[in-house]
């Protein structure tokens, strides 16, 4: 499955995930942290210019889906909005 992510800045990682009908075009917040830290967002499953897959979706799909962008950091700072937090704290428990 194709996820269309985003990234700009330097420094610690951080992950900002959205609310569930959050796309990259709302994402200039997350931008804003730039200059502080390596900034990574995308567009959750079914939105913006990722796929949707056609069986159901769980949370642990959306947990699964935040880690397989984030893989490679040992470490990485976390900030959900709405449904994104819920996703950030299913991810944090992993």
């Amino acid at each position: 499955m194709h996820i269309h992510v985003e990234t700009c800045g330097s420094g610690q990682p951080l992950l900002f995930l959205g609310g569930s009908s959050w796309d990259l075009r709302f994402d200039r917040v997350a931008f804003d942290w730039a200059p502080h830290a390596g900034v990574t967002t995308f567009d959750q499953r079914g939105l913006g210019q990722t796929d949707t897959p056609n069986a159901a979706w769980t949370m642990a799909d959306y947990v699964a889906d935040a880690a397989r962008v984030m893989a490679g950091y040992d470490r990485f700072d976390v900030v959900g909005y709405s449904f994104g937090s819920m996703v950030a704290q299913h991810l944090a428990a992993k």
